[in-house]
């Protein structure tokens, strides 16, 4: 990822992330949030807070072994590749995301992550936003399997329903999928700008993530 020296040409910082709280939509079945308050600087002097949530809420990134028994966990993948060059597909209004959104001639072959904007973000908050989202095509899935790039992100929580053939062709390449995005809306189509999407090195099978989009100044 080439920087410049003066890192203040790039001041236009997108963050692509949910806040993550009590009253964030947990997947249906999923037990809901639960925050113990283990210290509070009123009786103890200091805050000290536990959490009760899985790594599949809000935002957050899957890693291989999510459904590849084999597979590497989000500790196991290298640094590199949680930043590079990305590139948003648009894809609003259609139910089932397929090769027609693809626009081959703007995927150079340095690109690293594709953001599918379907703007079902704006659903958020709403039972429809689990249950009724789009999904791709599995043409789609395995063109993305058989592309070289680190990570697949979307504005939705995931790419397909049960029993997620999409997420065992992109996983089962090695990539990464980057769910319940926002704010795509603001940000540049087909056009390439930075991502930096750093987890926490956790032996597991997910993990939260803070996607930032890193865009040049107006």
């Amino acid at each position: 990822m080439d920087f410049p020296e003066d890192f203040s040409a790039f001041k236009r910082l997108i963050d692509l992330a949910y806040p993550i709280g009590l009253n964030t939509p947990v997947y249906p079945g999923d037990p809901a949030i639960t925050i113990y308050k283990q210290a509070t600087i009123e009786k103890s002097g200091y805050a000290l807070s536990q959490w009760d949530v899985n790594f599949h809420t809000g935002t957050h990134m899957d890693a291989p072994s999510h459904f590849i028994s084999d597979g590497a966990s989000i500790s196991a993948l290298g640094p590199s590749l949680w930043m590079g060059k990305a590139l948003v597909i648009p894809c609003a209004g259609k139910k089932t995301i397929g090769m027609d959104c693809i626009n081959i001639e703007t995927i150079r072959a340095d690109v690293d992550f594709l953001l599918f904007k379907t703007s079902w973000e704006y659903q958020y908050g709403t039972p429809a936003y689990f249950s009724n989202h789009p999904t791709f095509s599995d043409e789609l899935g395995q063109w993305l399997a058989a592309s070289p790039f680190k990570g697949i992100g979307m504005d939705m929580p995931s790419p397909d329903q049960a029993p997620y053939p999409i997420h065992q062709l992109i996983l089962g390449a090695g990539m990464v999928l980057i769910e319940n995005l926002r704010n795509l809306d603001q940000l540049p189509e087909n056009k390439l700008f930075q991502l930096i999407c750093i987890p926490l090195p956790i032996e597991a099978e997910a993990v939260w993530v803070r996607p930032l989009a890193v865009l040049p100044l107006l």
